[in-house]
């Protein structure tokens, strides 16, 4: 009998898998003098959706693709947007970085680029085309996907919520989001990261320096403020999984918007369960103790 059920699932999970990937549509268009491209995911129940449905941006990280992430993620964005019936995209930028508008590898970027204005676009055009509810837009995104989704939070009025992976608020976006208003937040970031320091500081990659960021503390601090929260609400370790990493999950009682955090003890530059791309040795650990991708959209779908 489990045999048989292991060679059933083994002939209809790569067709579901399948399928989704033939939702997964390419959007090309010409902004800003450039032509650019994202990936378009309408749930396999849009036509019976009744009223306007959620949207979520993810972002790739720094030398990745909009269709790696979405692999990279083993597509499960796509299978909780046929689930619960939101849209999902997945924008390119150019040259597999993204310009955020400042900090060190922006200002050294030739030519720049206004990917604040295109990922605002994207938004825009999504809404023209599907049923998107403007208040339920969302960002996330690792890495340098991370750091641009920090800069729709803070320089735009498009998204209601982010979940950043792997990077902390850059510190060239710390004023802004001082003074922006109030944005859920949940942030995943590991303690052993060896590309994004933890407790803040200079980001290297290949031995390299980048940019600034704050530290997760700051980030997390600076969130609660906007966001009028008092205190730690629950706290809780996560470690079923032996891998060498555990959780620390807390959550905050704010009065504005939601905040919350995964502390991922031990773990590296990574998406907690996701397919990394570089070797262990470059990026660290990727934690199996939570899958990252249904964290992230379980925060997601508290707003109403």
């Amino acid at each position: 009998m489990m045999t048989r059920i292991l060679l059933v699932l083994a002939l209809v999970l790569p067709s579901l898998a399948a399928a989704q990937e033939n939702r997964l549509k390419p959007v090309r268009l010409q902004y800003d003098d450039e032509r650019r491209m994202y990936l378009s995911y309408v749930p396999r129940n849009a036509g019976q959706l009744s009223g306007k449905r959620p949207l979520i941006v993810v972002l790739h990280g720094g030398g990745g693709t909009a269709r790696q992430i979405s692999r990279g993620t083993f597509r499960r964005f796509d299978q909780w947007a046929d689930k619960y019936g939101f849209f999902v995209v997945h924008p390119n930028a150019i040259g597999k970085i993204w310009d955020t508008g400042g900090g060190y590898i922006s200002n050294n970027l030739s030519p720049r680029r206004d990917d604040l204005g295109f990922l605002e676009h994207v938004i825009d055009q999504m809404s023209a085309k599907h049923p998107i509810d403007r208040t339920r837009v969302f960002a996330t995104g690792i890495s340098r996907g991370g750091h641009a989704s920090f800069m729709l939070a803070c320089r735009s009025n498009k998204v209601r919520a982010i979940a950043p992976v792997a990077m902390n608020l850059p510190s060239h976006l710390a004023g802004d989001c001082k003074r922006a208003k109030s944005i859920g937040l949940v942030l995943i970031n590991g303690t052993q990261d060896p590309l994004v320091p933890y407790e803040g500081g200079r980001v290297t990659a290949l031995g390299k320096p980048r940019d600034l960021v704050e530290s997760a503390d700051q980030t997390l601090a600076i969130f609660g403020r906007r966001n009028g929260c008092t205190g730690v609400a629950g706290q809780r370790r996560i470690d079923q999984v032996d891998d060498g990493t555990a959780i620390e999950h807390r959550t905050w009682r704010c009065s504005k918007a939601p905040l919350a955090d995964f502390k991922v003890i031990g773990g590296g530059h990574t998406w907690p369960s996701e397919r990394s791309v570089l070797p262990e040795r470059i990026v660290g650990r990727v934690s199996k103790e939570i899958v990252a991708t249904d964290q992230i959209v379980r925060f997601f779908l508290r707003f109403r």
